[in-house]
């Protein structure tokens, strides 16, 4: 196997013999052609958001160890860790919220949207027995229960 390039395929067996063995189904019925820049295309994506996701990923861990404490640190809310007090903070801003709005605030305090919402909510429910948000497509905040928390 001399021409063959790392990018070409290695030959196991040279043309002009018989076929032995099962053919595969999808090459003995329709006769499969690569396209190879295609598939060189989707390597390089691969690589891209390999490298995206490195970096992503070591920011996290810089983040993680940073020594510092945050500027100014939300006060303790019970049934709340840091991250998820901070969020009831930022909320607190508003009386309504889109659901992109809060994924998006959500994101920017390192918690992910749905097990935000439960969180809040449950911390909510476990000290005032009410939710803190409710609805869907625009999450609303109960004012009272938002005063009830951070009192």
């Amino acid at each position: 196997a001399g021409a063959e390039g790392p990018d070409e395929p290695v030959v196991v067996q040279s043309g002009g013999h018989e076929p032995s063995g099962y053919p595969l189904p999808w090459a003995a019925s329709t006769g499969l052609r690569l396209d190879r820049s295609l598939i060189r295309k989707k390597v390089a994506d691969s690589g891209t958001a390999a490298a995206l996701l490195n970096v992503i990923f070591d920011d996290e861990e810089v983040a993680g160890h940073d020594p510092r404490p945050p500027a100014e640190p939300p006060s303790a809310i019970p049934g709340l860790d840091r991250a998820h007090g901070a969020l009831l903070h930022a909320l607190g801003e508003r009386g309504a919220w889109t659901r992109a709005e809060f994924e998006s605030l959500a994101a920017a305090h390192g918690v992910l949207p749905d097990g935000a919402l439960d969180a809040l909510n449950e911390a909510a429910i476990d000290a005032t027995g009410a939710p803190i948000v409710e609805g869907d497509g625009t999450l609303t905040l109960a004012n009272d229960v938002l005063l009830e928390l951070l009192a």
